[in-house]
């Protein structure tokens, strides 16, 4: 690059960039920068602070007082003396005092949040004219782009992607990617906002061309229009940078919207156009529930930019142990690469993964302090609220995630299981219903619903929630196990038995160990110990042969643990103990806690078989290693209120057993504790466990085999103590009753006969 090829207009640079040039005087200097490549590049450089001159009323009026300096004349007689003025050694000293000076880097006030919260826009879409059928989205992607890019300024209130979705879901146009100018205004109206942006791509090779229209929502009036050219090598990222500095500036917004940081699109989203499409096809799978979907799109993201902070969050929130810790810590050490609202989400994300949910819920106050209909925020709010037993706080963000959005279904089905958290089966089946009646086709409202009712002991309305949902999905997997559940606790093994080979026949091949160990219930339930055994043997086999065959990683853990609780039911606590410690051996990377509680059992069993030092041992090492890790010491107090049982210290066993219970409602510790308070003669607090366990009929239940039918036999001892004959012979009935074919290793059985004969014949 030698130089100016014209000196001429070359010294109009200045001029030109201050918009100080009459019309024909532009026109010859604008023909001049597209054949001098020199000037070209000074006014590239020159750019920005040109933009910040243009609206600084300071150097305006230092540029108007040198002017003034000239004879008054025509402005095309004086501009190239103005344009020596301007460049002159005191001009340039003085702007460059006032540019130094000047505050530029502005923070949020009182008086700027007013002023976004008027100006609130709304970017409809982006009409792909060169490509009708948008093959890359690339309608779409401008959209997504445009609103994060104007969403950093500070002086602007941006309707999200999201909520302008939900409003067209609302009116009718679920999946609609493009709509008319009328809809676009009745959606623009619902969303409060004060002006719309639409616009077209109007060509993409050999450079894009975008052309917007800024439009009055209450009138209907145009207010501006853009049409940004891209040179070849430009990419959507390079127009929309460009777009949105047009848009601030034909939206005439103080002059700090102009002058406050503006990073580079591609800086705080992707420098990758694919990544990016991958991107937001992964947003809206995962806003629709594909999670196997939203996982590979995010995936496909990060493979094309391995920085892409947002694409690592998603991923956080689509994977468990060790693989969401990786997922949330490479969003949060490329956070830089995201957008202000993003990066407070991230924050929160990272502090939920690692237990601080106080902290996870404060960055999310800040994005709705900023971002008011960011329904988002509001529900993950009401799920950290409700973890941390803040139930009523709850449901007040619940239903203000719902206010933002009434089809909110995801928000409709965690404020069921709120309310079910405080006892209000009423409200908490209300909520299922209206979430039905939203989308009576979809099974979840429906299963969710058999989940409540199966939660409060009302195991015919389960049975009937479930078939409901079963009637719209035949094969909707969550329903096909829990009706599976409910037929075996009533008693209809046949019916159990067909739902659990559907469920496995429709499993794929990464869940089918769990669906496959879903047979084992109905022996474990009917107290067949033997047949329990013979039957894992078999399943065992079949799920390695379908692992190798299919690929997948063998993991068997569970299948063993069943394995090890039959086995301790027969009281042969050497090949229990075998097999606890296959599970425990087994690669538990997607659940690290899995061997601790593990060894909790192990040190149950090692006490149960008298090694009470062996057994003490393990629960030391429990309690060292919680302390080391920083986690809460329940499987400790689990294994040490084992080990006080069966040293028949019962009050120590109720303390450390109330303290394990503080973290996990296992069946195991809760029936321990039962049994520890009805030899202390605790009998209330024994009566209150059992009949709670009792009332649940949940799939917890079924995975302790036969403890969970114990139960019975416990609270009609409770039952007896207390002077209540009839009850506890219906508890004894009904434990002869479901164990009428079982093994005979249960005292319970031979005990539960006597008692119940010596009952009747006093009744």
């Amino acid at each position: 690059m030698d130089g100016c090829t014209d000196k001429r207009l070359g010294t109009r640079l200045y001029a030109y960039e201050l918009r100080l040039l009459a019309e024909n005087e532009r026109q010859e200097f604008e023909i001049h920068l597209l054949e001098c490549p020199y000037c070209h590049a000074r006014a590239l450089k020159f750019a920005d602070a040109a933009r910040l001159i243009r609206d600084d009323a300071d150097l305006q009026t230092l540029a108007a007082e040198a002017a003034d300096h000239e004879t008054i004349a025509p402005i095309s007689a004086r501009s190239s003396r103005l344009t020596t003025i301007i460049r002159s050694l005191a001009v340039a000293a003085a702007a460059l005092l006032i540019l130094v000076l000047k505050p530029w880097q502005i923070e949020i006030s009182p008086t700027q949040e007013a002023v976004a919260a008027e100006n609130r826009l709304a970017v409809m879409y982006f009409d792909n004219i060169a490509d009708p059928t948008d093959s890359m989205r690339l309608g779409e992607i401008t959209t997504y782009l445009l609103t994060t890019d104007l969403s950093e300024s500070q002086y602007l209130d941006i309707v999200s992607t999201q909520r302008l979705y939900d409003i067209m879901r609302l009116m009718g146009h679920t999946g609609t990617k493009v709509v008319d100018r009328d809809i676009a205004t009745h959606v623009a109206e619902k969303a409060s906002a004060r002006w719309m942006l639409l616009g077209s791509i109007l060509q993409m090779e050999p450079g894009l061309v975008v052309r917007g229209q800024l439009v009055d929502v209450a009138t209907g009036r145009l207010l501006a229009s853009q049409h940004i050219s891209g040179e070849p090598e430009e990419t959507i990222f390079d127009l929309v940078d460009r777009f949105t500095i047009q848009v601030k500036e034909d939206l005439a917004l103080p002059r700090g919207a102009i002058q406050e940081p503006d990073p580079r699109i591609a800086s705080v989203t992707t420098h990758s156009p694919l990544a990016y499409r991958y991107y937001v096809d992964g947003v809206e799978y995962e806003a629709q529930f594909l999670s196997d979907d939203a996982e590979a799109s995010f995936r496909a993201a990060i493979a094309h930019d391995s920085t892409f902070a947002m694409a690592y969050y998603y991923l956080a929130g689509l994977t468990v142990g060790e693989e969401q810790d990786s997922m949330i810590a490479r969003a949060t050490a490329f956070a830089d690469n995201a957008s202000q609202k993003e990066q407070l989400y991230i924050r929160s994300r990272k502090a939920g993964v690692d237990g601080s949910f106080r902290t996870a819920t404060e960055a999310l106050f800040q994005v709705i302090d900023r971002y008011p209909d960011e329904k988002t925020a509001y529900y993950l709010i009401a799920t950290y609220k409700s973890a941390m037993g803040y139930s009523q706080e709850a449901i007040h963000y619940l239903k203000k995630a719902i206010a933002l959005d009434l089809l909110y279904k995801q928000a409709y089905n965690h404020l069921a299981y709120v309310y079910n958290s405080l006892d209000k089966v009423d409200e908490s089946v209300e909520a299922l219903n209206r979430y039905a009646a939203l989308v009576p086709d979809e099974p979840n409202p429906y299963d969710s619903r058999g989940e409540i009712y199966a939660y409060n002991g009302r195991l015919d309305d389960a049975i009937e929630s479930f078939q409901e949902a079963l009637k719209r999905k035949p094969d909707f997997l969550p329903s096909l196990r829990s009706l599976g559940d409910m037929y075996v606790f009533k008693g209809d093994y046949e019916n159990a038995r067909m739902c659990y080979e559907q469920f496995i026949e429709h499993s794929d091949s990464e869940n089918r160990t769990s669906a496959r160990l879903s047979l084992a219930y109905i022996p474990a339930r009917q107290g067949q110990m033997d047949r329990l055994l013979d039957l894992m043997t078999e399943l065992i086999v079949i799920d390695s042969l379908d692992m190798v065959a299919s690929g997948e990683r063998v993991n068997q853990k569970s299948m063993y643990v069943m394995v090890a609780r039959a086995y301790a039911a027969r009281g042969e606590y050497g090949p229990a103990l075998d097999a606890l410690d296959r599970a425990i051996d087994y690669n538990t990377m997607e659940y690290p806690d899995d061997k601790r509680t593990y060894r909790g059992t192990r040190a149950l069993y090692l006490a149960a078989a008298g090694r009470i030092e062996e057994a003490q041992q393990v629960a030391d090492s429990l309690r060292d290693e919680s302390a080391e890790l920083g986690r809460h010491p329940g499987v400790y107090w689990y294994a040490a209120g084992a080990i006080a049982f069966y040293l028949g210290d019962y009050e120590s066993c109720q303390e450390y057993f109330k303290k394990a219970s503080w973290s996990t409602e296992s069946l195991s510790a809760q029936l321990f504790l039962a049994r520890a308070y009805l030899e202390t003669g605790t009998f209330d607090e024994a009566e209150n466990i059992l009949e709670k366990q009792l009332s649940r009929y949940q799939r917890y239940r079924l995975q302790y085999g036969p403890m969970n039918v114990q139960l019975h036999y416990y609270l009609g001892q409770v039952y007896e103590k207390t002077e209540r004959p009839e009850k506890a012979a219906d508890e004894y009935r009904t434990l002869l009753t479901v164990w009428q074919e079982a093994d005979p290793y249960f005292v319970e059985i031979d005990d539960a006969r006597q008692r119940l004969a010596r009952l009747t014949s006093n009744l």
